[in-house]
């Protein structure tokens, strides 16, 4: 005797399963090591999320100086889109606009290839322009800061009260 085409007993309990094996690689994927370190993600997990989040690097045709009137924006803006290397001077500061794009998330990966300290400020704002978020993070020694725009686009300011110089970074996992 048929059960008129409802779920059967065997089907909940493969659900079931199925719900159970993804929690249990979530939560794999999920938990961090005892020494504070960030865990390694596997490449095929980070691709996934790159591919399901729409994320993509920040392609150089989305920046423009913040300010056509200030030799110092143009400047760091043609260095950037030209050689992805920004050399600033002691107290230099470097404002560049990010454009909207189609695409919901947008990675920009900067490393200090010199220098000792830079700060780079990110502004997000919405589609009427208005700030809707700021973040500072300040670079110290080789290290790198991924920094990341959304389809309406915002504002980067990089800064170096010394001598500095970023590039961009390969971007890698999350």
């Amino acid at each position: 005797m048929g059960n008129g085409g409802g779920v059967t007993p065997r089907t909940t309990l493969a659900l079931l399963a199925v719900v159970i094996a993804l929690f249990a690689v979530a939560l794999a994927l999920g938990l961090g090591r005892d020494d504070g370190e960030a865990m390694a993600v596997p490449g095929w997990s980070a691709a996934l999320g790159g591919w399901l989040a729409g994320k993509q690097a920040l392609p150089v045709g989305d920046l423009r100086p913040a300010s056509s009137v200030s030799a110092a924006d143009v400047r760091c803006h043609e260095e950037f889109t030209r050689n992805g290397r920004l050399t600033l001077p002691a107290n230099g500061t470097c404002d560049l606009f990010v454009g909207a794009s189609s695409s919901p998330v947008r990675t920009l990966e900067l490393r200090l290839a010199s220098g000792t300290l830079a700060h780079v400020r990110v502004d997000l704002v919405d589609r009427d322009d208005r700030l809707t978020a700021a973040t500072d993070r300040s670079l110290v020694g080789d290290r790198s800061v991924r920094v990341q725009f959304y389809e309406e686009g915002g504002r980067l300011r990089v800064s170096c009260p010394t001598v500095c110089t970023l590039s961009t970074a390969t971007p890698g996992p999350n």
